[in-house]
């Protein structure tokens, strides 16, 4: 209790009786390894905010935060995706001034004159006539009551690991500190290695090898795509040869088992059929049943092939 504001900690009773506590002192402590990792990323959520205006412009504000022991996160105002080039940037300039290991201030003042200091409060927030200002010297200074390191260099590394939009003009950042962000780099440079081993190249050249296989992939399938076309065509044309007379209405119908697309069977049956045809085809591949049916022109209008096919 302190100039008539309490603080107040609530928590949840997972074993024991409270009923036997009554009228006795008891000992209230916290979880201090987890406390050291929320002060990193809370002190690193000052950085990011910061650097986000630096990069993207003045117009960045707050609009949601979590500081939790194992990331951060941070919603804020933008009206486009962030770029890669410019996650890099405010990555660079968050873990400069964790590099140059700047000592923290902070203080208790009025609120005029936090203001007048230049000390950034959150929109929307209230506050009382006394606040906390935390103050990174040469760098940020915002209103704040929370946790937080003694200095920058007491962060380590600060690495963002997902961007993307929560709505209409509010982008979310997530980034991870400390042990978290080393754990997190040392992980994807072993998976990198292990990629480069497998392909038998250099980590640098990683890239260029997915690249490449990627390209030899899509000639493949074009290859094969063009291959079962071919195919298609000669296993239709023999279905067409002993096509049916219905009406003076062409009919042939049959299940091929390959690997081709609706819409591809569809043309080529309407291509083999002259005047007024119908064609029922199936396609069985990779555990795949599809109907096709085809009619022609001529006959559209009073033959549906959804009707056919229902």
């Amino acid at each position: 209790y302190k100039d008539g504001d309490f603080i107040c900690h609530y928590g949840t009773v997972k074993e024991g009786d409270l009923d036997k506590l009554k009228n006795k002192e008891v000992v209230s402590s916290i979880n201090i390894d987890k406390r050291l990792k929320i002060r990193l990323n809370h002190t690193a959520t000052h950085l990011l905010h910061k650097a986000l205006k630096l990069v993207l412009g003045e117009h960045v504000q707050q609009a949601g935060s979590l500081v939790a022991d194992d990331r951060l996160r941070f919603d804020l105002t933008h009206y486009q995706k962030i770029s890669k080039n410019e996650i890099l940037e405010i990555e660079d300039i968050v873990n400069n001034i964790i590099r140059n290991n700047v000592l923290l201030d902070t203080n208790i003042t009025s609120f005029e004159d936090a203001k007048n200091s230049g000390a950034e409060a959150l929109f929307g927030e209230k506050y009382s006539d006394k606040v906390r200002v935390v103050d990174i010297p040469g760098f940020s200074k915002e209103l704040c009551g929370g946790t937080h390191v003694k200095s920058t260099g007491d962060i380590g590394l600060f690495k963002i690991v997902t961007e993307s939009s929560l709505s209409t003009g509010v982008r979310r950042i997530e980034a991870i500190t400390g042990k978290y962000a080393f754990d997190y780099l040392r992980n994807n440079f072993y998976s990198l290695s292990d990629l480069a081993l497998n392909f038998n190249c250099n980590i640098n050249d990683v890239q260029a090898k997915v690249l490449e296989l990627e390209n030899k992939s899509k000639k493949y399938k074009n290859d094969l795509k063009e291959i079962n076309v071919i195919l298609g065509k000669k296993l239709v044309s023999d279905l067409y040869n002993n096509k049916q007379k219905i009406n003076n209405i062409s009919f042939f119908s049959g299940i091929l088992n390959l690997s081709i697309a609706p819409k591809d069977l569809s043309d080529i049956a309407l291509e083999l059929l002259t005047g007024e045809g119908i064609s029922l085809l199936g396609i069985q591949s990779n555990d795949t049943n599809i109907l096709v049916c085809s009619v022609t022109k001529d006959i559209c209008g009073d033959i549906k092939a959804s009707d056919l096919l229902k």
